[in-house]
């Protein structure tokens, strides 16, 4: 489908995570159109030691990554897949391995991992096709027979909502809170990772973890990367501000519908003032 919409395969990357890793790892080694950009096996197994190689993916890039505690996966089958690989491709150099003090999940390190991996094949130079693609339904490949697709009909966009399952945070700022030695320090601490992953997949529920002194001081951290406000910070609009006379103090009033703003009122009017 990527590679219809006019994706190169190249800049591909299948990945997964426990059983999915392996799955999307043979679907990548057996792919037989073009060379993909990788593939990225996390806390997984490989089952039967063979697997179908197609020739354009003999070189595929790996990056397998497996915690040395994982309760569910053993870690002796992340090891015993990145010794297998070698031998399925042209050799060791196509596998990363990376290891980790952590059980069966995601960790900040290894988060960082996968990125730089990412960013590795995405500024890699881009393979050429060994041969026309088998399945080619828009025309691709230059000397396709396929016929090609009627153009589909435009209909009036509408506004995306959030897709369940994918991270809303903006990958800028979370690059910027990787960078930081302090916050991946703290995700050390479970309770500060859990707050963490839940800011990356809902940065709106960042003032729900405001009360929770164990991770204050990274949220105060991650406040001013993310650009939100604290719960409590109170705005006022120009409308709900009374400039008064030179000699003024400020007060508050509520407006009408209950919400709190600022008035600044002459010293003579408030209780105890010039007359």
């Amino acid at each position: 489908r990527e590679i219809s919409r006019g994706v190169s395969p190249s800049r591909i990357v299948l990945g997964g995570f426990a059983q999915g890793g392996g799955v999307a790892l043979r679907a990548a080694l057996s792919f037989p159109d073009a060379p993909l950009g990788g593939a990225i096996v996390l806390s997984s197994f490989f089952g039967a030691p063979t697997a179908s190689v197609s020739p354009a993916n003999k070189d595929l890039e790996v990056l397998v990554c497996h915690g040395e505690e994982d309760e569910l996966v053993p870690f002796t089958e992340g090891e015993r897949l990145a010794k297998l690989l070698p031998g399925l491709l042209s050799g060791p150099s196509c596998v990363t391995f990376k290891r980790y003090e952590m059980k069966h999940g995601v960790g900040s390190d290894e988060i960082t991992d996968v990125l730089e991996f990412l960013k590795a094949r995405m500024e890699a130079p881009e393979k050429e096709r060994l041969e026309e693609l088998a399945f080619d339904p828009v025309g691709v490949s230059e000397t396709s027979d396929v016929a090609p697709v009627e153009p589909v009909k435009k209909v009036p966009a509408v506004p995306d909502a959030p897709v369940k399952g994918v991270p809303q945070m903006n990958p800028e700022i979370l690059l910027k809170l990787m960078n930081d030695d302090e916050i991946m320090e703290a995700t050390k601490d479970p309770e500060v990772m859990a707050v963490l992953q839940d800011l990356i997949m809902f940065p709106e529920d960042f003032n729900k973890h405001a009360g929770n002194p164990r991770v204050a001081k990274i949220l105060d951290k991650m406040q001013d990367a993310m650009g939100v406000k604290p719960l409590g910070v109170l705005e006022s609009s120009p409308e709900e501000t009374v400039a008064a006379d030179t000699v003024a103090a400020d007060t508050e009033e509520y407006t009408p519908s209950g919400k709190k703003k600022k008035v600044r009122v002459p010293l003579r009017d408030l209780p105890g003032g010039s007359k």
